[in-house]
């Protein structure tokens, strides 16, 4: 979870979602309007051309993060987190395969703050604490199948949640608080949620077949449901590849990962059906209100399924191993950044 620019409240609506919430309009909010039907444009590829003993994990990767302290990117391999510079610089390795104290077999989840960097290994039924030195910190075993994880503060959030819809771990010694909330409340099958956590404790989940984002309070109660009810094929310049072999082949559109960038605001990364879960667009997502602010375009198709930061994207690609650079519109980032605060 990383927020890139100061809070702000948005009450503006836009078509294409609709909501049940509880959350009301805020009063004396600034409306103003968000530039929409932008592009966001690739700034820069960084591809590393040949495998060793170092970038071997190139086409492994199922999740990428990204340090603002540091500026260094964060790849989830099926064993180990990479740490590297965003030229592609080897930095850092976590973890080993195996099943003795620090080593991984599989992991689903992590995320990185100023405390270090957490993993979710659900083969061995554990999560793990690392420095960001490298060492390990902590590790505690877990009963629960858990598919995700984010951690806000001294709180690591997981889910689904062991009786409820999600669980609460202390970051400090990695032991559980609470479960809390509902588990009915989260879609049957949560192996395609995606999660993050705001400052103040709310938790947010996507869910990819939907697609939905759900919005929790920090003790479980179910804020909102934002449903995307257009359903229809994302946009007519992505009807097929620039070699004009991939088609759209209609149906449902897939969330492929969220990411809240400041209060009440995430993105939503959006795919077509049949693109090989690579999104074509971001929505930009007010969970308080409800609503869809703006849809943005790719401007290629070099992006991979997850995605992290705003308004610079940076994203893992398969097809090529390559790491790429996005930046949202100039005018979409000057709206947001001249937006205060609400009193």
């Amino acid at each position: 979870m990383k927020h890139s620019l100061r809070p702000i409240t948005l009450i503006l609506f836009l078509s294409g979602a609709a909501a049940c919430s509880d959350s009301g309009h805020r009063p004396d909010s600034l409306l103003v309007s968000i530039p929409g039907d932008g592009v966001i444009e690739k700034v820069r590829a960084v591809v590393i051309p040949e495998l060793n003993a170092e970038t071997a994990w190139l086409g492994m990767i199922g999740d990428v993060a990204f340090d603002p302290h540091s500026k260094h990117l964060f790849l989830l391999e099926h064993a180990a987190v990479l740490e590297i510079t965003l030229d592609g610089t080897f930095v850092n390795r976590y973890g080993e395969e195996g099943s003795g104290p620090g080593e991984i077999l599989g992991l689903t989840g992590f995320d990185v703050n100023e405390r270090g960097l957490f993993l979710l290994d659900n083969r061995n039924g554990k999560i793990l604490h690392y420095s960001l030195t490298g060492e390990l910190v902590s590790e505690t075993p877990v009963t629960s199948l858990y598919y995700d994880l984010a951690v806000n503060g001294r709180q690591l959030v997981l889910i689904p949640g062991s009786e409820g819809a999600f669980d609460v771990y202390e970051t400090d010694g990695l032991k559980k608080a609470r479960s809390v909330g509902k588990r009915d409340d989260l879609p049957e099958d949560c192996g395609f949620c995606e999660l993050d956590v705001f400052d103040d404790g709310r938790v947010a989940i996507g869910y990819g077949i939907g697609p939905a984002v759900l919005l929790f309070s920090p003790t479980g109660d179910l804020l909102s449901q934002i449903k995307f009810d257009d359903m229809r094929e994302i946009l007519d310049r992505w009807i097929e590849e620039e070699q004009g072999v991939l088609r759209h082949g209609g149906g449902k559109n897939w969330l492929t990962d969220i990411e809240v960038i400041q209060e009440d605001l995430l993105v939503a990364a959006i795919s077509p059906a049949r693109v090989l879960w690579r999104p074509r667009e971001l929505w930009l997502v007010d969970v308080a209100q409800g609503q869809v602010l703006t849809r943005l375009a790719f401007d290629t198709l070099q992006v991979g399924p997850r995605i992290t930061a705003f308004p610079d994207l940076y994203t893992f690609s398969h097809l090529n191993g390559g790491i790429y650079h996005y930046r949202a519109p100039q005018d979409l980032i000057a709206a947001l950044e001249a937006l205060t605060v609400t009193p």
